[in-house]
């Protein structure tokens, strides 16, 4: 089993760099996990990014399409992205 793991950037993390999603490879599937704060998508550009290392963080498994939205956001920095993947994982 591999495990890919994502920074602010949405490139693969260096060793020591947060980590805002990941990717489990191998298994049966894949499992795609995402940062979350609150119950909710962790926006690390939003109002609560300045608090980041006093946070309590916690990868929270999520869909394909979450994960992908995500990770879109992460590097475009778009906020459509991030609205989308907040709804999709509000709708399971």
């Amino acid at each position: 089993m591999n495990e890919i793991l994502y920074s602010k950037s949405g490139l693969p993390a260096k060793e020591g760099e947060k980590v805002f999603a990941s990717r489990l490879l191998g298994g049966q599937q894949d499992v795609f996990k995402v940062s979350v704060y609150n119950n909710m998508i962790y926006d690390p550009l939003g109002t609560d990014s300045n608090r980041e290392g006093k946070l309590e963080l916690t990868l929270k498994k999520v869909s394909v399409s979450t994960f992908g939205l995500y990770l879109k956001y992460l590097k475009t920095k778009n906020k459509t992205h991030f609205l989308q993947a907040q709804r999709t994982y509000n709708n399971g």
